[in-house]
C-alpha cells in the first residue's frame, strides 16, 4: 500500500481497517455467521493483531481505523450477516468525512 502511495503522489491513498462483525462486539456472535468460529479460545471482539500489524507497515499511506467507531454497535451490521446496515454505512461514513476523506486534493 505504501508503494501505490508513492507512485499515486500527491493523491492521497487511505487504507481503512474496517473490522468484521464479531470483532467489533460480543453481542454480534448469536447474529453473524462467523459467531460458530468464536468460543472461549477465540474471542475476535478482544483482539487487535490483524489492525496493529496492518497500522505498523503503514507508513506512507494513510490508515484509519474504524473499530472505535463499530464497537458496541450491534445494530451497525445486518442480522445473519457480516456486512454492514444502513446505520453501520452511515456510522463509516460520518468517521471518513470526520477524518478529511474525499476532502478536494490541493494542487
Amino acid at each position: 500500500m505504501d508503494a501505490l502511495a508513492q507512485d499515486l503522489a500527491p493523491l492521497p491513498v487511505v487504507v481503512a481497517f474496517l473490522p468484521v462483525d464479531v470483532a467489533a462486539t460480543q453481542a454480534r456472535v448469536p447474529l453473524s455467521p462467523f459467531g460458530k468460529y468464536t468460543g472461549a479460545t477465540v474471542q475476535p471482539w478482544t483482539e487487535s493483531t490483524l489492525r496493529d500489524q496492518l497500522e505498523e507497515h503503514l507508513h506512507v499511506a494513510r490508515f484509519i481505523d474504524l473499530l472505535p467507531t463499530l464497537r458496541d454497535q450491534p445494530e451497525a451490521f445486518l442480522d445473519g450477516d457480516y456486512h454492514l446496515s444502513p446505520a453501520g454505512h452511515a456510522r463509516v461514513a460520518e468517521a471518513l468525512r470526520a477524518a478529511g476523506v474525499g476532502a478536494p486534493v490541493q494542487p
